[in-house]
């Protein structure tokens, strides 16, 4: 029977690197992984700063042309796609430096100074984000940091398309700041994902900390490749069985990371992505003690299985009441007039990348997203209708989609679970791990359309919301 599980405290913890469980336990090299870690940062690094060295350039002799605009747009898109491969292995070196850090070599593998784990992390992150909280531990905060770079990646979304529109229209100055905002946008979710990665970690390594400790109390060696087998098993809704990464170079199980599809604006068309053998995989509700959601205002949060329609019929509204429901028996009196929620729907499948260095089939996620609050439900700006809205957990099986990438949104998260029966790079969302990706990247549906459409009441069904 599926079955709701609300999820106000829970995150995910795995390393925000290519580092399990299972490696700790048996001999993981951290010092050798560091080094080739930095070794592709550095070669990053290097190719960064020739292209920034090219912009610079282009900047300086701008002559205010459409021309010499697209080159600067084109040669910024270039940039910061080496710079999002460059931050995720900035996030596997932050993991690995905190597992070097508070571990200690042993002739057992590696063990974990539990009680060296900085103390009072949790007030300290709190006193920066939300003073008043008191029922906030490391997974809460996880799944903070989660949904704040997931909401941000929206806003991106939106002043990308204004960007590639601006361009079109030859608004020179209007492309020229939007450059600008989309620079400090990314900076800001590069920003929140190396917190997340940094408390994904120290929760990881706190948690087999106390294991250790119950083990040496009992008389058991400590770090025993039996660790691996029990850690990170849940119970619930489809929980993880497992984190599974291994290796010095980027695999997950049997897959190598592949470079993310086509985005909507590269090359000035929508680029639509060819999708095969699509299905669902989870919805995820994230719950705001705003009347629209902000990631200032996050509270909580619950997956389920069950895919509710976003026809004419309002199923969808059921997520709002099931949200109303589950925080005002917490305690949040009148919740249903002052909340939001924001809904996304996963679907997993294989998708065509046409790039020229890939021209083949990878696992791929394909996401919609949709809000909530007291008066409405409303399909986001820039965020298309499900291709099937009456019967939303039946995807049509291929289609063609325009995409934004949340490119490496998911690198280190490599798991296996009752919705990804193999080793992947997943969604981990409420614990879970469900729509896999080869690229480690979310793949955000997408249309050109500035407003949201009303998908409830169904009075105002279709209509500017």
């Amino acid at each position: 029977m599926r079955r709701w599980i609300v999820l106000g405290i829970i995150g995910f913890l795995v390393f925000g690197s290519f580092v399990s469980a299972g490696d700790v336990c048996q001999g993981f090299d951290v010092d050798r992984t560091l080094s080739d870690v930095n070794l592709k940062i550095q070669n990053l690094t290097g190719v960064i700063n020739q292209k920034e060295a090219d912009l610079q350039e282009l900047y300086a002799t701008f002559n205010g042309s459409l021309e010499a605009l697209e080159r600067i747009v084109k040669l910024e898109d270039e940039v910061q796609e080496l710079r999002s491969e460059r931050e995720a292995y900035e996030r596997q070196k932050l993991s690995l430096e905190l597992i070097k850090r508070y571990t200690v070599k042993t002739p057992h593998g590696l063990q974990v100074l539990y009680y060296n784990l900085p103390k009072g992390l949790v007030k300290e992150y709190v006193e920066k984000i939300h003073p008043v909280r008191k029922n906030v531990d490391l997974d809460w905060l996880v799944a903070y940091y989660r949904q704040a770079g997931e909401l941000t990646f929206d806003e991106y979304i939106e002043v990308d398309s204004r960007l590639r529109e601006a361009v079109k229209a030859g608004k020179v100055d209007e492309a020229l700041n939007l450059l600008q905002k989309r620079k400090q946008i990314r900076e800001e979710i590069y920003a929140f994902a190396r917190e997340k990665s940094k408390l994904e970690t120290l929760q990881k390594l706190k948690t087999l900390g106390e294991q250790q400790t119950i083990m040496k109390k009992l008389g058991i060696e400590p770090l025993s490749s039996s660790l691996k087998s029990d850690f990170g098993w849940y119970d619930g809704w489809g929980e993880r069985y497992g984190n599974c990464n291994s290796g010095y170079i980027p695999v997950c199980g049997r897959y190598s990371l592949k470079s993310w599809l086509p985005e909507s604006g590269e090359d000035w068309g929508e680029n639509p992505v060819y999708f095969r053998n699509l299905h669902s995989a989870a919805v995820w509700v994230g719950i705001y003690t705003t009347s629209e959601p902000s990631y200032s205002s996050f509270e909580a949060q619950y997956c389920t299985h069950e895919f509710f329609s976003t026809s004419e019929d309002g199923g969808i509204r059921t997520y709002w009441n099931r949200a109303v429901n589950l925080m005002e028996s917490e305690g949040y009196t009148g919740f249903g007039n002052y909340g939001s929620i924001q809904i996304k729907y996963f679907y997993t499948g294989e998708a065509y990348n046409s790039r020229p260095s890939d021209r083949s089939y990878q696992k791929a996620n394909l996401i919609f997203q949709f809000e909530c609050n007291r008066y409405a439900c409303w399909i986001s700006s820039y965020h298309p209708q499900l291709p099937n809205p009456s019967d939303a957990d039946n995807i049509p099986a291929t289609g063609d989609y325009s995409l934004y990438i949340n490119a490496r949104w998911l690198y280190g998260n490599c798991c296996i679970g009752p919705d990804n029966p193999e080793c992947n790079w997943a969604n981990g969302h409420c614990h879970g791990c469900f729509a896999p990706d080869e690229s480690a990247s979310q793949n955000f549906a997408w249309v050109n359309l500035d407003y949201r459409i009303c998908v409830w009441p169904p009075e105002r069904y279709g209509q500017r919301c």
